[in-house]
């Protein structure tokens, strides 16, 4: 998607968008609620486009682990037996790169 693309003037989200933009002035979690199909996560991914900033879209369901989102020691590939290292989940991967996150679901 092009940022031209987004209707970033028009009335309802014109206001959403000024509301958001406030709320990162917190340098807190946002957490955005409504319905479904409304445009919370297309909103925020034009502001990330709009901004320069990085989106990282991570999708959660019921058998999302703490693991699949900061990361884990797993088996070093080409390694020797029982060899681990770190590797970081998207999460943190997005965090320390200071990108945007958007939990989604």
């Amino acid at each position: 998607n092009n940022i031209a693309d987004y209707a970033l003037s028009a009335g309802t989200t014109a206001m959403n968008a000024q509301r958001l933009l406030r709320a990162t002035k917190l340098k807190k979690p946002i957490l955005l609620e409504g319905s479904p199909g409304v445009g919370k996560t297309s909103l925020v991914g034009a502001l990330a486009k709009a901004s320069g900033n990085t989106l990282v879209r991570i999708n959660l369901s019921e058998q999302t682990d703490i693991t699949d989102l900061f990361g884990a020691d797993l088996p070093v590939e080409g390694g020797k037996g029982g060899e681990f290292a770190w590797r970081d989940g998207p999460l943190l991967a997005a965090l320390k790169a200071g990108h945007w996150v958007v939990l989604d679901e």
